[in-house]
């Protein structure tokens, strides 16, 4: 739907088609050679102290106020944890292909910071290592791949609360392979990951058990397949110790079935850090609705700020 704001310059330039004639009616190389020639025309008026005032004014392009070298460290031992246990670790592009986001995940392409010559900045590592799984898988599908990464993420809304920059690094996890029966895929990948972060929280980083929790939210689905209850079920045989409740998703249509948070207490405030469950997004990529992908996310840079520090 065309919003109001475009419609204004649209009407402004005289070309009320213009927007359909650019999105709809040019190839992809006709539309980035445009794209670029507006780019290059642009930058030719720019002064160098306009840019300076746009470093001032621009969210997106604020470096952190954290120590580098102290969140790198903690970072890399996390990275080094996620090896130790079969996670291949893999430095990924700062971009991804256009649409990865908004096709996949279903989430709205003005979250995402679009750019030139087909690619997007990266919103969702996740995205990109499901990607690069199904590219593995392609020919072979009969093994379990595990993937992890640490990467900056950009993300375009704008959050009014303490310590919220635009970009922010996020570590990111993600098992990719087959329908086994019975659950028994789901339920391995979930007890790896869950394991995962709860070994680094208690064992590496000393939190008590009773300031961790962990939320199993069912997520909107067709046909629930019963995987939700299994998967609690086996939760809670493996950590019966952990505070874990039960409740309903918000996450539309980017979880299925499932979705899980890990969260932590900080003083008296409980804070989301880790949030996982399963995609079909290598079904979407494989065309195969036999593919099975759980990812997770553990806002590194929160858990820095808030608890590392204070460690």
């Amino acid at each position: 739907m065309e919003s109001p704001i475009v419609g204004s310059i649209l009407k402004k330039l005289g070309l009320a088609d213009l927007l359909d004639k650019l999105a709809n009616q040019l190839s992809g190389s006709q539309w980035q050679s445009l794209l670029l020639a507006v780019f290059q025309e642009r930058s030719k008026n720019l002064k160098p102290a306009q840019i300076l005032h746009n470093y001032l004014n621009n969210r997106f392009v604020n470096p952190v106020t954290y120590s580098m070298i102290d969140f790198m460290a903690a970072d890399l031992l996390l990275l080094q944890s996620a090896e130790s246990v079969g996670f291949k670790v893999l430095e990924l592009s700062p971009v991804s292909p256009f649409g990865t986001c908004s096709s996949m995940a279903k989430v709205d392409q003005n979250k995402v910071l679009s750019a030139s010559r087909g690619v997007e900045v990266m919103a969702d590592a996740t995205n990109a290592l499901a990607l690069e799984a199904a590219s593995q898988r392609k020919s072979k599908r009969q093994f379990t791949l595990d993937l992890a990464t640490s990467h900056r993420h950009i993300r375009t809304q704008n959050l009014n609360f303490p310590g919220y920059t635009a970009h922010f690094r996020i570590f990111c996890a993600i098992s990719a392979g087959r329908d086994q029966g019975s659950f028994v895929f789901e339920t391995n990948s979930m007890l790896k990951h869950l394991g995962f972060y709860l070994n680094y929280f208690i064992q590496q980083q000393k939190i008590p058990l009773q300031q961790i929790k962990i939320c199993w939210l069912k997520a909107n689905t067709v046909a629930p397949t019963g995987v939700f209850e299994a998967l609690c079920a086996a939760a809670r045989q493996r950590w019966p110790q952990l505070e874990q409740e039960e409740g309903s998703s918000n996450s539309g249509a980017y979880y299925q079935e499932v979705q899980c948070k890990i969260y932590l207490k900080n003083h008296e405030q409980w804070m989301d850090l880790v949030d996982m469950g399963l995609t079909n997004w290598t079904q979407q990529l494989l065309e195969d609705r036999k593919e099975r992908l759980w990812i997770s996310g553990m806002g590194t840079e929160l858990f820095f700020k808030h608890f590392k520090k204070n460690n």
